[in-house]
């Protein structure tokens, strides 16, 4: 009889870095050492089983420490990333401090599992007890190695480690505890052996296995299917950002480069059909809705682009608009927007809540500038048009409309290229409320695709 205990990697994930080594070497302690293994059960006797006594962990433990286990592994390979962390005097000036980071990372597919076996039997209250510390183990290594433990009855087929290989072959060392265990050092941090002039922790030796080979996991084939994403959110950098008040700008230069991308051939980003006419109905084409600062009326700059498409962007229009990574264009002053980053996808309410929502008072974000030339008072007029606009979108009319003071005749109100700058109309901010909660995003009015007429919902 054995015991063996099971250990699962959720992440496919395991990151640990061997005795002796510092990370920037890039080295994995895999299999985990013995050593780290007697640890992690001390460490989930204190974390979580503090009724157990110290008599019955410790000759557990001791026991484990008697004969290195062996190893059964998953298949793996071994992978790194690099990362670039500020010091102090970072930015001061003209000066560069910064630190090259290596996070060497062995990875498997999700869920893998290796098997570590003892020769020995437990059984009665040993056996119970290393169940639920092994149970109480979350992590091996750093603490992003996230695993699950078990005890289980056998180990399952795979690449079998044992220990006593001989130091001339391809070997790796593993750190394990001598026998009699001594707790006292099995306790000690790094720092603690440092601290005493010690290259290993007291009562340790290295113990040689067979070096597992790297054994790259087998990919999983995926097949691509047909997919519909509503909004894409992208964050904007540049020299100097767009004015709020160039929102009209902002985004017909976006829609100009998407529609170029395309090869004119999207209706949905296009917003025409394939004889060039508009698209008639309820406004279900592509929306390009600038985002700025702030939306508690001292907003400065545009920070933010969201693309969103009622009827949702199909799977070619969306690599069309993934791939966009900046606007130049004479339209927009300055150096134009750098760079664009895609920060979200999925539904307006995920992406860009400050858009989106369920509320029954919504209020102007960009000014509204009315479609038709309607008679009576300002207000009556107001609340003519917005009620048409409302049913073109298939949202209830009923609603009351009150003017929001504010800088709206300061919004660019129309596309440079396409009209003049007679044409702008004139620009209201406004505050709709309804009967009942309306879902947004709500953008209404001329231009209302280009950034004009958005409102954002006034919660409670």
């Amino acid at each position: 009889m054995s015991t063996v205990l099971e250990v699962s990697l959720p992440w496919g994930r395991y990151q640990a870095t061997p005795w002796n080594r510092t990370p920037n070497e890039g080295a994995i302690e895999w299999p985990p050492s013995p050593w780290r293994l007697l640890r992690a059960l001390y460490a989930s006797w204190k974390t979580h089983e503090p009724s157990f006594s110290p008599e019955l962990v410790e000759a557990l433990i001791g026991t484990l420490a008697e004969q290195p286990p062996s190893f059964v592994l998953p298949e793996h390979t071994e992978a790194h990333t690099r990362h670039y962390f500020p010091g102090i005097a970072h930015r001061e000036g003209i000066k560069t401090d910064t630190s090259k980071v290596i996070n060497a990372t062995l990875v498997t597919e999700r869920d893998a599992r290796l098997w570590i076996e003892w020769p020995l039997d437990l059984v009665g209250e040993q056996r119970e007890a290393l169940q639920r510390l092994a149970e109480g183990v979350r992590y091996l290594g750093r603490a992003e190695s996230i695993v699950e433990v078990r005890l289980v009855d056998a180990t399952e087929e795979g690449d079998r480690f044992d220990p006593g290989a001989s130091a001339e072959g391809d070997s790796i060392r593993l750190l394990t505890p001598e026998w009699p265990l001594d707790i006292a050092a099995l306790t000690m941090t790094p720092s603690m052996v440092r601290g005493d002039r010690r290259l290993l922790p007291p009562s340790t030796k290295w113990t040689r296995y067979s070096r597992p080979t790297p054994i790259r996991p087998r990919r999983l084939r995926r097949v691509r299917v047909a997919e519909r994403v509503e909004a894409i959110r992208f964050e904007l950098s540049a020299k100097v950002l767009p004015s709020r008040f160039d929102a009209v700008t902002v985004a017909d230069v976006a829609h100009r480069a998407l529609v170029a991308r395309s090869d004119g051939t999207s209706s949905t980003l296009r917003g025409r059909d394939d004889q060039g006419e508009r698209l008639l109905g309820l406004h279900r084409h592509a929306h390009y809705l600038p985002i700025p600062d702030r939306l508690d009326g001292g907003a400065r700059r545009i920070t933010g682009l969201v693309v969103w498409a009622p009827d949702g962007l199909a799977a070619d229009d969306l690599a069309v608009v993934r791939r966009l990574r900046s606007l130049k264009s004479w339209r927009l002053d300055d150096s134009g927007i750098s760079r664009m980053v895609v920060v979200g996808e999925g539904p307006p309410a995920v992406i860009a809540p400050e858009l989106a929502g369920c509320a029954s008072v919504w209020e102007s974000i960009t000014p509204y500038v009315m479609t038709r030339h309607h008679k009576g008072e300002l207000v009556d007029r107001l609340r003519t048009d917005i009620r048409a606009e409302l049913r073109h979108r298939g949202l209830i009319d009923d609603v009351s409309v009150e003017l929001v003071p504010g800088s709206w005749l300061k919004f660019s109100r129309y596309r440079k290229g396409k009209e003049r700058i007679a044409s702008q109309r004139a620009a209201f901010g406004l505050r709709l409320t309804f009967p009942e909660p309306v879902e947004g995003p709500l953008a209404l009015g001329q231009l209302s695709h280009f950034g004009l007429g958005m409102f954002q919902p006034v919660r409670p």
